[in-house]
């Protein structure tokens, strides 16, 4: 079967921890285009944080927040907020073990307390400007994925607690929260659903703990030569590291360019 689309993580694959991407990556992805592929973004990130890089590759299809949020050019075919319920429990435990929690609404996203230079580092890996604060946003506006801000030790008693929601650590100090059935593979199977096309024609590109389910699904699973080995292990190729032309190399490879 001929590939029809290609889904890209974007932090750890197309891009490093300065946000950069190489000339190759952007060249590849045009040819990807070229040759009649679809061309989706696949990423933690939450839409208002993926703005740059999707001006840069010209790519108006994404799935954010890890599979909570898709939309095909506009046009919004999935999202999967996680219960209020849910949600006022996290933000009761992160406030009483004052933890910072930043929570991700569909169009932006608010912290519970003041951004402390601890966690400047991660959050400008996404964008410049930290986050405003809000405690109560969760009353107001459905909330698609939490950052907790807290060592591993500490996650391990929020999984114990929190049995409906997945915590992924992907920064020293940052963990994903989503709900409990919530990955990439669930937004890539509703693109694919939408587009009509079967899951043995994708091939998705990631690094990291939140890409497992992803590579999994998808008919191609390609891990970055600098992916963690949780991610090489699930993949059906493993292709060079960003910076050594990975992308580029990995397409040229499946003969998709």
């Amino acid at each position: 079967m001929s590939y029809e689309i290609v889904f890209f993580d974007i932090d750890g694959t197309l891009v490093d921890v300065q946000n950069r991407m190489p000339e190759s990556t952007i060249q590849a992805i045009n040819e990807v285009r070229a040759n009649g592929l679809e061309v989706v973004l696949a990423t933690g990130r939450s839409p208002i944080h993926i703005q740059e890089v999707a001006k840069t590759l010209d790519i108006d299809a994404y799935i954010c927040c890890n599979g909570s949020i898709a939309r095909y050019e506009g046009e919004k075919i999935h999202s999967e907020s996680i219960p209020q319920d849910t949600v006022q429990q996290l933000v009761e435990e992160a406030e009483e073990k004052n933890h910072p929690l930043i929570k991700f609404t569909e169009n932006s996203c608010y912290s519970n307390i003041e951004i402390a230079d601890s966690m400047k580092t991660s959050f400008q890996v996404l964008w410049k400007n930290m986050p405003s604060v809000e405690p109560d946003i969760w009353q107001k506006e459905d909330i698609y994925q939490a950052y907790l801000y807290c060592e591993e030790a500490e996650q391990k008693k929020y999984e114990e607690l929190h049995p409906h929601l997945k915590f992924t650590r992907w920064f020293s100090h940052t963990v994903d929260v989503n709900d409990r059935f919530m990955n990439k593979s669930v937004g890539i199977e509703r693109m694919l659903n939408h587009l009509d096309i079967a899951p043995e024609a994708s091939i998705a590109f990631g690094d990291n703990q939140n890409d497992l389910e992803m590579l999994s699904y998808v008919g191609m699973g390609v891990a970055m030569g600098n992916a963690i080995d949780a991610t090489k292990s699930k993949a059906d190729f493993i292709t060079k590291p960003l910076h050594e032309d990975g992308i580029f190399y990995a397409l040229e490879q499946l003969k998709v360019i």
